[in-house]
């Protein structure tokens, strides 16, 4: 009898599951921090619920998801994460969480300068290292600018590539996967433009292996897409 009653809830629960939740998170490692607009304990104790699994091992997890509040975010722990450099996380908002679990939204790292500006949490991690996760229109519509008007190719810090994931920490596979979906989002000017800007900045590091390795990537477009 208690079997049966055990299989009823666990029934019900699938069914409410499916009607009120679009995103399945059974098993996906999400990590939260901070408060606003809602509680994060109220947050993860959801995500217990629905069988998701909330992130507290940063050196043994890799999270898909990382929701962020407005107010009292774990600094720490967000710049570890960032400086992890994660392939395919995803830093959500509260919000943003909730449209992406309860109406299957699509997100990204994509977010406007206005929103980041707006939201303490976002801004925190957008700054908390010297390459941010983020790349907005506004970053890219700005690198031209600013190259138009100085006759120059001085671009802004933050790359437009890593809003497609790509790092020089991948496979080269993975890499040439990445460049396809940029050069088809953002044209094959901007993409082999901004690797060529990469290889002949001035920096006071030794990056010699990332640029042998953005060198073979220009290379891999040209044969690929032919000279821009």
């Amino acid at each position: 009898m208690r079997r049966t009653l055990e299989s009823q809830v666990k029934s019900i629960i699938s069914k409410a599951r499916q009607e009120y939740f679009q995103l399945d998170i059974s098993g996906i490692v999400i990590g939260v921090t901070g408060d606003k607009p809602f509680q994060k304990d109220n947050i993860t104790d959801l995500i217990t619920k629905l069988d998701g699994i909330v992130h507290k091992d940063v050196r043994r997890q890799e999270p898909k998801y990382i929701v962020v509040g407005k107010e009292d975010y774990d600094e720490e722990y967000l710049r570890v994460i960032v400086e992890k450099n994660i392939d395919g996380v995803l830093y959500l908002t509260q919000e943003t969480f909730f449209d992406r679990i309860l109406f299957g939204a699509e997100v990204s790292n994509s977010y406007t300068r206005e929103e980041i500006t707006a939201h303490p949490g976002l801004s925190f991690i957008d700054e908390c290292t010297p390459s941010s996760p983020f790349a907005t229109q506004d970053d890219l519509s700005g690198f031209f600018k600013f190259g138009q008007e100085s006759g120059s190719t001085q671009w802004n810090k933050k790359s437009f590539l890593r809003n497609y994931g790509y790092h020089t920490g991948l496979y080269p596979e993975k890499r040439r996967e990445c460049l396809r979906a940029a050069v088809k989002g953002q044209g094959l000017p901007a993409v082999v433009n901004f690797i060529s800007w990469l290889i002949e900045r001035p920096t006071g590091n030794d990056v010699t292996s990332a640029i042998n390795i953005w060198r073979k990537d220009l290379e891999w477009l040209e044969d690929t897409y032919g000279q821009c």
